[in-house]
């Protein structure tokens, strides 16, 4: 293709071989440079290549280098000569070179795009185009987690921030949960500038299971080594609410005149406040401990083991009581009957 276009260029003049080489440049996507990514520490120094075909230059076209950072958008080069205190042009139009080099970067000045552009002369119109992003590498600050001494409660959501400051690019911060390797999926935010922080937020609701498990918030960027992470981590403190086991069994049997003891075990966080047992409307005792009597029938049915630890409403158990008893007999004491009635006794 370009040995045909430099058999045109010898029948047409400079300037339309110039728009018809852009124009089938345009058309074949070439008048677009392939974008970069370039990362540089910050007081290093750095190449941005900008390289098109040499055959744009013979129009004498315009070239520029635009930058745009967080505080505006400029020129920085313009033809052969550079616009900005420590950059150099790298600047040979025949071998199709516009390159720009940067000395001392800082991320103020240099964190941000720069664009690499040909125009036509006297029309503007683009020949060329190029996009480097440029990002200096400056290492997060130590990870923070908030809260930093979680209290929770069962069943209530939680949410733990973990948040790194400075850090360019923003920092990739992941949540694990100690003793499993594999990270805890949490809502990423990106941090616009160094100044502003990114954070990783993780929700859940926790379980009496959760309690005392370790989080770990993990932060690293590519100012780092791949081994080289920030960690930071909290122990969840998990208030739940009662369980009761009822011990040694339920339901129990007894007999009339019987007895048999029960013991409520209460496990919560914190204890619980107090521990009773009711039966109805009575409260038999105000212990963990109930020794069941039963005199007759009405002392068979429910009895419930209460408990409260401030959660919320207080928390019961049944357990339910059987009496049992043995057959009773009732006979007449008299009765009168006429000669040849039938009679049965019960």
């Amino acid at each position: 293709m370009l040995i045909e276009l430099s058999r045109w260029k010898r029948m047409l003049s400079p300037n339309v071989s110039v728009f018809v080489l852009s124009l089938v440049l345009l058309l074949l996507g070439l008048s677009r440079g392939q974008n970069d990514n370039v990362d540089v520490v910050e007081g290093k120094s750095t190449l941005l290549q900008c390289h098109f075909d040499p055959q744009l230059a013979t129009g004498n076209p315009a070239y520029y280098w635009i930058r745009t950072n967080i505080n505006d958008k400029d020129n920085v080069a313009m033809q052969e000569r550079s616009l900005a205190n420590n950059y150099k042009l790298e600047f040979d139009p025949k071998a199709g070179k516009y390159d720009l080099r940067i000395n001392s970067a800082t991320y103020n000045r240099d964190n941000g795009k720069f664009e690499c552009k040909l125009k036509e002369d006297g029309t503007g119109n683009e020949l060329y185009a190029k996009t480097v992003k440029l990002t200096v590498l400056m290492p997060p600050k130590a990870p923070e987690i908030t809260p930093n001494s979680p209290v929770v409660t069962e069943g209530q959501k939680v949410d733990l921030v973990c948040s790194s400051l400075g850090g360019s690019p923003p920092p990739e911060i992941v949540w694990i949960r100690k003793g499993d390797s594999r990270p805890t999926n949490g809502v990423y935010k990106a941090g616009e500038t160094r100044d502003t922080p990114t954070t990783n937020t993780l929700s859940f609701i926790p379980k009496k299971e959760d309690d005392g498990a370790e989080f770990v918030c993990q932060v690293w960027n590519r100012a780092f080594p791949e081994d080289k992470k920030l960690r930071a981590s909290v122990q969840l403190v998990v208030n739940y609410y009662p369980r009761f086991k009822l011990n040694p069994y339920n339901p129990i049997m007894l007999e009339k005149g019987s007895s048999e003891t029960v013991t409520c075990d209460v496990d919560s966080k914190p204890p619980p406040t107090y521990v009773r047992w009711t039966h109805g409307e009575r409260v038999l005792t105000n212990d963990r401990t109930l020794t069941v009597r039963p005199q007759g029938l009405e002392d068979a049915g429910s009895y419930f083991c209460e408990a409260s630890n401030g959660l919320g409403e207080p928390r019961k158990t049944e357990l339910v009581v059987d009496v049992l008893y043995g057959p009773v007999v009732t006979v007449e004491s008299q009765r009168e009957v006429e000669q040849g009635d039938r009679k049965s006794v019960v």
